[in-house]
């Protein structure tokens, strides 16, 4: 039974003398020390029993030895195993360096090389642990991330992904690493895929594109918005490109709606026989239609962001004013004007609409300008003298 707080070792030797003076040096430097005389013992007390480190001989005798018990183990345990023999030779170095790096021992060290080599083992352990949870958060994090992405190295071989893209070419991540894009789409694709990999790596810097991409069964096909950024190693040297690509098929869409809908609007706007014009609460002029033209002579976009005391000349106390009067009642007020242009005098009806939000506040204001002859036969009554 261990005591509270401290490690455990297991310490696996046949030679019962030899066991017996190490577990005396191993609690003589603070640690708890249960032992086992065989491979199969090993592998029974590492996987049932409390272990936080394995001291293995090699050599056990007939029957399962070290290596193939500490290959058992590490199966099905994350557990840093430091390997003991009597012999240096190079072949026996070799023979267990493919297993594990936490250390390989000579017998009768001496108790500081053995104290200092476990030592040394525990730490290393702590930090592949370390290591290992922060790649698994990592992890967790690219794979709960709702865009696609993908890590290649520098000649265009998938080092990683995660499931969205993984969706995106019908394979598993495993299939996925050590092959290219031209592994799962077609050529003129992948040259599309391969020229933006390397556009990004010679910018030095992310590099952002859309690409209409068609997925490898031909049933579906997205905009995809994608930023590719240059990954470098220590030295600073590029050794691949991350890439991120997120679906932007619903936005897109939205937004040519939207145009649509805008035109559509504009054209509506253009064909009715009244100027009319969209000014924010400062004053200044958002919008105007086709017809802004026929009074001032000058296109609707000359108008766009001037404030209405710039383009309307004697008109222009007139709008100010009511505006004001639009804001301050809440509701369309009108205002009637003898309006002077190109020595021409033009009788005009102006109304203000207060245009409101959802919350019933004013945002902007629809001014409309009619010729009162065009009101009076818009309406369909004759003129009042």
């Amino acid at each position: 039974m261990s005591k509270e707080g401290r490690k455990t070792i297991l310490l696996v030797e046949d030679e019962v003398i030899i066991a017996m003076a190490e577990k005396v040096s191993i609690q003589s430097f603070g640690y708890d020390v249960i032992t086992a005389v065989s491979g199969d013992e090993a592998v029974q007390k590492a996987l049932n029993e409390k272990a936080d480190l394995i001291l293995m001989d090699i050599d056990l005798g007939d029957g399962m030895d070290g290596t193939e018990a500490a290959r058992e183990i590490l199966r099905h345990k994350f557990i840093p195993i430091v390997f003991l023999t009597s012999h240096s030779e190079r072949e026996m170095v070799e023979k267990v360096r493919g297993i594990t790096r936490y250390g390989y021992l000579l017998k009768n060290s001496g108790d500081f090389i053995l104290e200092s080599s476990i030592e040394m083992a525990f730490e290393l352990y702590n930090a592949n642990v370390n290591v290992i949870e922060s790649d698994t958060k990592m992890k967790l994090l690219i794979n709960t991330i709702p865009d696609m992405v993908w890590l290649k190295d520098s000649d265009g071989v998938f080092l990683s992904c995660n499931p969205k893209f993984e969706a995106y070419y019908g394979a598993s991540e495993n299939e996925i690493r050590g092959k290219t894009d031209y592994d799962f789409v077609d050529t003129k694709q992948a040259d599309f895929f391969r020229k933006n990999d390397k556009k990004a790596m010679a910018a030095g810097k992310p590099t952002m594109n859309e690409e209409w991409i068609e997925f490898p069964d031909g049933k579906n096909k997205i905009l995809l918005e994608t930023i590719k950024t240059p990954v470098y190693d220590r030295k600073g040297s590029i050794v691949g490109v991350l890439g991120i690509g997120r679906d932007i098929t619903k936005r897109y869409r939205a937004e040519s709606a939207l145009i649509e809908s805008q035109q559509r609007l504009n054209s509506a706007l253009d064909s009715i026989p009244a100027v009319i014009v969209i000014f924010d609460l400062e004053k200044k002029i958002r919008y105007a239609n086709s017809q802004i033209q026929s009074i001032t002579g000058m296109p609707p976009n000359d108008f766009y962001g001037k404030p209405v005391g710039k383009v309307w000349g004697s008109l222009s106390e007139n709008w100010s004013e009511l505006i004001d009067e639009t804001i301050k009642s809440g509701e369309t007020c009108s205002s009637r004007h003898l309006y002077i242009s190109n020595d021409e005098t033009q009788e005009l009806l102006l109304f203000g609409i207060p245009l409101k939000n959802q919350k019933d506040e004013i945002v902007e204001i629809m001014g409309i300008i009619y010729s009162e002859y065009d009101f009076f036969q818009v309406i369909g009554v004759g003129q009042v003298l």
